[in-house]
């Protein structure tokens, strides 16, 4: 019979395509956002905390340490000292010596350390793959040749941060050009003995001849043309929170106490105090940060182990998110209401503790968020669906009962006296706008002005950018490349041009989208690590002014809602801004503190310092100090973007400055309520 609920339902079950396309195009469009959305993240970190191991006992970290600071002096550590600590180490036998500490610069008693690690036989030097800045190109930062030569292998000590700011992941093999470097851990691995076989053909093979022999082709020169590859992504499964690896203070391996612990065992060298900055946040640290050296041990074990975890690749990863995201409409159209309600929690339940628990227990990572969202938005759209199906059967049912009662009521024409009685009449709904009074229509019109004038401020910001700042560089750069063909410092040159050119492009698109009244999407970031992370950018920009950076960014982790890239951009702002008004051989100081609910960091330097006019003209449009140099000039929007990002994510900004005694540029930020 028509219009039966047993016919309603046929009907809706016959129409479930449109409703499944639409789940579908949902979880895809959840996974194409990778780990920019945190649902993912925090199934992984989720997972880290609920697998536990026991460290084996064959690995010892030697920890330069607080203590050891206090008793053998400051860092960073003369070569000589150095020197002493590797034969140390190495005159108890261990199997290998993997040192995670950068001596990139020349310094008294090279020839000291070198002859150590001669004598070692077994020690292996980091080697970092970085990129300077974003756009930039990427160069390999490796140890001074006198030390690289006497090294036994080289290898990269390089880790992925998330969006977060978190350690998650390495890559099995990267490098430059033709030169595919190992990972250092791998190589202590190959030299211990122990490096499975699996590992000991693919990434060492592809490097260097004179890498394999401990000696990387090349030391010394850069890259001409830098072309970075990487591939053979992994993520971490860490053995445990920091301080979980068993480790001994340096200053008792100097004083030759620890001979019987290193014996016999892979040793791991580096730093683990908290002011010398080599701290990462990894999942499953609560509100602690773990050293890096301690991170390249969970890196070892779980190489050694075959723990190291392999996420799905895009195929498979597409195709299961698919299958289980549309799984729930096998039930939905047949379970009754509660029943479905039950049966979509115990589903959604299952797959966040299936894929939190897969990396620990098989090396696998399947990325749930994409399954997730369409599991949760199928169980709504089925709702929407019923509530619509029901909707209609209710309207044809009403239908059939006005078309019964038409034939009992009176004729029509006694509605006559109602539709001629004053009043609102049937169709005399006006347009809302044409009701409003002329108060009300001016101040429409006002505020349209207002946005007319905003849209033509923008307009002339956009060609004055493109008129002056963009055509300056690429101007300069034309002329280079039509003049005779450049030599090295010509080329340096033209770099460095097309690099200004696409770093301030780069900074007015994210200014027009800070300035869009659009809330920004926010998400957890590590304030600290975002820090770290904007002055690893400037390593090039302090080196060639000849300015060092101090970072005071403590612990514990400072947690905040934000745009990582913007907050990170502002960041740079500001240490460039504090670089370009340091004087040669002074220090910029970078810090990170906690202040009554706020996270707030700042940039100080040792500048001419800003007197109270100067200090009310900052954070505007356009504004430019006569104190700063001819050759910063520019559109002047580097602070008013930074007050922008602040007032984004409901924050401030601040200066505290005074003539003759250098400025201190601050930001703060709501923590991250937990």
């Amino acid at each position: 019979m028509p219009g039966t609920p047993q016919t309603m339902w046929s009907s809706l079950r016959r129409s479930l395509a449109p409703w499944l396309l639409l789940t579908a195009c949902l979880a895809l469009t959840v996974q194409a956002l990778g780990d920019r959305q945190p649902l993912d993240a925090w199934v992984y970190d989720t997972g880290q905390a609920l697998v536990r191991r026991a460290p084996p006992a064959d690995l010892r970290i030697v920890a330069i340490d607080t203590a050891s600071l206090q008793r053998v002096g400051r860092w960073p550590w003369p070569r000589a000292t150095q020197a002493r600590l590797v034969d140390a180490i190495c005159a108890a036998h261990p199997l290998a010596l993997g040192m995670d500490i950068a001596d990139t610069e020349p310094a008294p008693g090279d020839a000291e350390l070198a002859a150590a690690l001669r004598r070692c036989g077994m020690a292996v030097l980091p080697v970092l793959l970085e990129q300077p800045a974003p756009g930039s190109a990427w160069s390999s930062t490796l140890p001074v040749p006198v030390l690289a030569a006497a090294a036994a292998a080289l290898g990269r000590v390089n880790v992925e941060l998330g969006h977060d700011g978190v350690a998650r992941g390495i890559m099995l093999q990267a490098g430059l050009g033709r030169d595919t470097w190992p990972l250092l851990v791998q190589q202590v691995l190959r030299l211990a003995g122990q490096l499975p076989a699996s590992m000991a053909a693919s990434p060492v093979a592809s490097a260097p001849d004179g890498l394999r022999r401990g000696h990387p082709a090349g030391i010394g020169r850069e890259p001409t043309t830098p072309q970075p590859h990487q591939q053979g992504r992994r993520l971490l499964n860490f053995w445990g929170p920091p301080g979980s690896l068993p480790s001994v203070p340096a200053w008792q391996v100097l004083d030759g106490d620890a001979a019987a612990q290193l014996r016999g065992k892979i040793v791991l060298l580096g730093a683990t105090a908290a002011g010398l900055g080599d701290l990462l946040a990894v999942p499953n640290a609560g509100n602690r940060l773990m050293p890096g050296v301690e991170v390249l041990g969970s890196v070892l074990l779980d190489l050694r182990h075959g723990l190291l975890v392999r996420p799905l690749g895009q195929w498979p990863q597409t195709l299961l998110t698919l299958l289980l995201a549309l799984l729930p409409w096998l039930w939905l159209p047949r379970l009754p209401v509660g029943v479905n309600l039950l049966a979509s929690f115990a589903w959604i339940v299952v797959l966040l503790v299936a894929s939190a628990l897969l990396p620990g227990l098989a090396s696998l990572w399947f990325a749930p968020a994409g399954a997730l969202a369409g599991a949760v938005s199928s169980h709504a759209l089925w709702a929407l669906v019923s509530l619509r199906a029901t909707q209609r059967h209710l309207d044809a049912q009403i239908l059939r009962l006005d078309l019964a009662l038409q034939t009992h009521e009176p004729s029509l024409g006694n509605r006559t006296l109602a539709t001629a009685a004053p009043g609102p009449q049937p169709g005399s709904m006006l347009e809302p706008r044409a009701r409003l009074r002329l108060p009300q229509r001016i101040a429409l019109i006002e505020q349209a002005q207002s946005r007319m004038q905003a849209v033509q401020q923008q307009r002339e910001d956009a060609l004055r950018f493109i008129a002056h700042d963009v055509r300056v560089p690429l101007a300069a750069a034309a002329d280079l490349l039509e003049g005779p063909p450049l030599d090295v410092a010509e080329q340096a040159r033209l770099a460095r041009l097309v690099q200004r050119a696409y770093r301030l492009a780069e900074e007015f698109l994210l200014l027009t989208r800070v300035e869009t009244p659009q809330p920004l999407k926010l998400q957890s970031v590590e304030l600290g690590g975002l820090l770290d992370q904007a002055a690893d950018s400037m390593d090039d920009t302090l080196l060639r002014a000849g300015v060092r950076l101090q970072r005071n960014l403590g612990e514990p982790p400072l947690w905040v809602r934000g745009d990582f890239a913007l907050l990170e951009r502002a960041a740079i702002n500001l240490l460039r801004n504090a670089v370009q008004h340091s004087a040669r051989g002074t220090t910029v100081v970078l810090g990170l503190e906690p202040i009554a609910g706020q996270a707030r960091w700042w940039v100080s330097d040792s500048g001419p310092g800003l007197d109270a006019q100067q200090q009310a003209q900052l954070f505007q449009r356009h504004v430019r100090l006569e104190t700063q140099p001819t050759h910063t000039a520019g559109f002047g929007l580097g602070l008013y973007f930074v007050r922008l990002v602040a007032e984004k994510h409901g924050g401030s900004v601040g200066v505290a400055s005074a003539p003759g005694q250098g400025a201190s540029f601050w930001m703060s930020l709501p923590l991250e309520s937990v």
